[in-house]
Formats: structure tokens, C-alpha cells, sequence
């Protein structure tokens, strides 16, 4: 799975967008689970450092052609290092500077990942 970036395709792209829609499905779904259960709408803060953290570290995978049900579980994998990466973007003010050293923080640690799994 360790495949290399490749230049997409249109036909790749569209293929890749099915993967996409899959991940926006899966996101819905844990939001609105998140919202409609009492109790556990307290996690939501987490739930969103989590996923804003995984757009910025799904990117390098999806380039490299995984599949959704192999970039779900790698980021679960480390969930830990996605939530730290996501925490600051919570920040009101501090979301200017944070979002885009996300984007090169996300990118580098899906490439550490990937490197050493």
C-alpha cells in the first residue's frame, strides 16, 4: 500500500471521488449519532478535532490510491496524533495560522505513518 503519488487521471479522480463520498457518508453518520444521543453529544469537540485533522492527513493517502476501508482504519490507528494535530484548529483566532501549517503537519504525518507504520 505504500504506493507512490502518482498524476491523476480525469477517470482516476472520478474514482477517487467515490472514495470521498464513502468518507463524507461515514462523517455524517458519526455526526449525527453524535447529535441525536444524549450524552454523548460531550464528545463532539473531540469528534471534530478528529475529523478536521483527518482531511488534512487523508489527502497524502488518497494521492496514494488507498482505498477508504484501508484510510479509515489507519487513521483510527492513530487516532491520537490526529487528535493533537486537529486540537489547535478548535482555537477561534488561532485557526488562521494553525489551518495552514495543518496542511504541511497533516502531509508529514501521514508520510511518518506510512514510512513507519
Amino acid at each position: 500500500s505504500d504506493k507512490q503519488p502518482e498524476d491523476f487521471t480525469f477517470w482516476q479522480s472520478l474514482k477517487l471521488m467515490k472514495e470521498e463520498i464513502k468518507k463524507s457518508f461515514f462523517i455524517l453518520f458519526c455526526s449525527v449519532i453524535v447529535l441525536f444521543i444524549p450524552g454523548v453529544n460531550v464528545l463532539s469537540p473531540v469528534l471534530t478535532c478528529f475529523f478536521l485533522a483527518w482531511e488534512f492527513y487523508d489527502f497524502t493517502l488518497a494521492r496514494r490510491a488507498w482505498l477508504f476501508n484501508q484510510r479509515l482504519p489507519q487513521a483510527l490507528k492513530h487516532f491520537w496524533s490526529l487528535l493533537g494535530l486537529g486540537i489547535w484548529m478548535l482555537l477561534p483566532l488561532v485557526q488562521i495560522v494553525t489551518m495552514p501549517l495543518a496542511v504541511v503537519g497533516g502531509t508529514m504525518l501521514a508520510i511518518k505513518h506510512i514510512k513507519n507504520p
